[in-house]
């Protein structure tokens, strides 16, 4: 019996536990899209840590919000594009 394994090189193997209500999401889904269920609970793992990324980066960005009120000596930025548009 030959057994073939989609894997690359730098992929390490790893084992979980699901429900059993997820599991048989696994394998309906599996089995109408043709694909490994390793392979879809790959995809599904990108797609929560890209998701994670996002909420990171809207995260930072909302701490950042008002860091400049109330601070002097601030340039202008409408006056700074309005200068360098003239120049070039």
């Amino acid at each position: 019996m030959c057994i073939h394994h989609y894997y690359k090189p730098d992929m390490i193997r790893t084992q979980i536990y699901i429900p059993e209500h997820l599991q048989k999401k696994l394998d309906s889904l599996s089995k109408s899209r043709g694909t490994s269920k390793a392979g879809i609970i790959r995809e599904a793992l990108e797609l929560y840590c890209a998701g994670l990324d996002e909420s990171e980066r809207e995260l930072k960005l909302s701490k950042g919000a008002g860091l400049w009120k109330g601070k002097s000596g601030i340039p202008n930025l409408r006056e700074l594009r309005s200068e360098l548009d003239r120049k070039f």
